[in-house]
């Protein structure tokens, strides 16, 4: 009788299953050496250290980008002898300064602009559009390469790391090969308090609202009025921030057109929307003008960008006549009469002035509405001798 017939049973085929899993020979009942048992090596790419330079270097030159990227997870003496080969391409080069930038990787950043990748721009690929849905004719539409801004990538992904390293590094928004809608768009997201305004310090200490507004000729910068509106629904505001722009001479009066539903607004008007006592004096002793700029052209329905109707427009939406009463006392005119357009319904020419803003605010059966016209006739409205500002002047 042998060993084997002497195992429990079901043992005996166990390690028959075992054996051809693992490689080993069949358990028969002869004697197996320790040698057997000795699992197979396994060929990995490792063994690629062991070629002569030149011929690793023409392996890597027939590969995609992707490729190089695992081999140099396998080795050290890889990763040192393929690094140099792999940035030299450039789809490898600005793929990984794409990637690093939208995930906060700030060594491959690093490792990117020591190589020679442009520390303001990457491209992004896209396949071109067409009129077929369906995967495979996605897969097979060419691509194109579309330049952005590696600061507009970082802040997107909200890496404020990232985006600290790249002002660190040098990336200027004044750059001839940053596309001018890339910038703008950037300035409309610092504008708004993501992260509790994290990104507006950095953004500011660089300087870049100066390098857009002089790239764009003096008309475009940080939106002073765009950021006040936003305090509206987040009141941690950066006060002191904005007054360093007001310190930079960026301008008190600049008309900026915050959403579609909204006309423009100055820094004034958008002050008053947000019922900022506080915005509206900090402006008033900056310099603002209370009569607002003069139109470049016809003003619309509800012109906001001119305090005093944006402080008529707002007197049921804050229920009181306290901002009206500001822009009064400090020189606006109730009777502020603007030459007009009604571009929502008959296009005809008209004369609008405060008392017509407000009355495009009143709803039925609304209790304040007899209160406050009572305040508007008894503080001159529809006086006729106060006729004679036109435009602000």
């Amino acid at each position: 009788m042998t060993h084997m017939d002497t195992m429990v049973p079901g043992t005996r085929r166990l390690i028959r299953a075992r054996g051809k899993l693992r490689g080993w020979p069949r358990c028969d009942g002869m004697t197996i050496s320790k040698s057997a048992y000795a699992p197979k090596k396994v060929q990995t790419m490792a063994h690629l250290t062991y070629l002569p330079l030149e011929i690793l270097f023409c392996i890597v030159g027939y590969l995609s980008s992707h490729d190089p990227l695992s081999m140099l997870r396998c080795s050290k003496k890889l990763h040192h002898a393929l690094e140099p080969v792999l940035y030299k391409r450039l789809d490898a080069l600005n793929n990984a300064m794409y990637w690093a930038c939208g995930t906060g990787n700030l060594a491959t950043i690093r490792v990117a602009v020591s190589h020679g990748a442009s520390v303001s721009t990457a491209y992004k690929i896209r396949r071109i559009a067409g009129p077929s849905r369906s995967p495979r004719a996605q897969n097979t539409r060419p691509k194109r390469a579309e330049k952005t801004s590696t600061l507009y990538l970082a802040a997107m992904k909200r890496r404020l790391d990232a985006f600290n390293l790249l002002i660190e590094l040098g990336a200027r928004l004044d750059d001839p090969s940053v596309p001018k809608g890339v910038a703008n768009s950037l300035i409309c997201w610092v504008s708004h308090p993501h992260q509790n305004w994290s990104h507006l310090p950095a953004f500011i200490g660089a300087g870049f609202h100066e390098q857009v507004r002089a790239r764009n000729g003096g008309k475009l910068g940080l939106d002073v009025a765009l950021m006040i509106l936003n305090c509206e629904d987040f009141p941690a505001s950066p006060l002191d921030l904005i007054q360093q722009l007001f310190d930079d001479s960026e301008s008190l009066n600049r008309v900026y057109r915050p959403f579609e539903t909204y006309s423009s607004m100055s820094p004034l008007s958008a002050a008053i929307w947000t019922n900022s006592r506080v915005w509206f004096e900090v402006l008033i002793a900056r310099g603002a003008n209370i009569h607002g700029l003069p139109l470049a052209s016809m003003a619309s329905r509800v012109p906001l960008e001119i305090p005093v109707f944006a402080a008529a427009y707002t007197m049921l939406k804050h229920r009181s006549t306290d901002m009206l009463q500001l822009c009064l006392d400090h020189g606006a005119d109730i009777n502020h009469h603007l030459p007009a357009i009604d571009i929502m319904f008959t296009y005809k020419f008209y004369t609008t002035m405060p008392l017509l803003s407000y009355l495009d605010t009143i709803d039925d059966g609304d209790d304040l509405v007899a209160e406050q016209l009572t305040y508007l006739f008894d503080h001159g409205a529809l006086d006729r001798s106060n006729e004679a500002i036109v435009s602000g002047s």
